[in-house]
This record gives C-alpha cells, structure tokens and sequence, in this order.
C-alpha cells in the first residue's frame, strides 16, 4: 500500500522535468508548492502531483486552467465550455451559478 504521509521518493527536479515533457507550458511553479505543503503538512509531494498530472492530463485540461485552477478534479462532471465556470454551471434563464 502507498502512504501518502512521509517524504517524497521523487526529487522535486525529476518531477518538473516529467512535467515539461509531457506539457511544455506548464507553470511549474506548481510543483514548488506542491513540496512547501510536504513539507508543512508531512504530505508526500509526489504522490499528491501524481494526482494531480491524473486529473489534469499534466495540467493541460481545461478545468486546470484560469481561472477554474481545479487541480483535484472536485466537482468536475466532464463538461467543457465557456458557460461553465469554478465547477458550477450557469443557469442563464436564472442568471445564476
């Protein structure tokens, strides 16, 4: 079973280089922050950013772009427009989210 608690096994380095190769305008700002929360939190960096490039296709999926920054993938339901917007749809008979 993986743990998720722990220190990385992937070197920060190693992880950007996956990044721009498989996205070569990826902010890999990113993956500097994903290590501060390892290190203030003792959550494995690495496996949180496997998550991550999963739910994103390494940060290329329109729901991982601003200004939705969904990097999880919580409350995706798939769809892709401009009518969507921070996960919820726009209701434009009601003029809602």
């Amino acid at each position: 079973m993986l743990k998720i608690q722990g220190k990385s096994v992937l070197p920060k380095e190693e992880v950007k280089a996956l990044l721009l190769k498989k996205n070569s305008v990826a902010p890999l700002w990113i993956i500097d922050l994903y290590y501060d929360i390892e290190m203030l939190w003792g959550i494995r960096a690495d496996v949180l950013i496997c998550q991550m490039f999963h739910e994103t296709g390494y940060l290329t999926s329109w729901w991982s772009q601003p200004d939705r920054k969904n990097m999880a993938g919580i409350g995706v339901t798939g769809e892709t427009s401009k009518t969507m917007q921070s996960g919820y749809e726009f209701d434009s008979k009601n003029k809602i989210w």
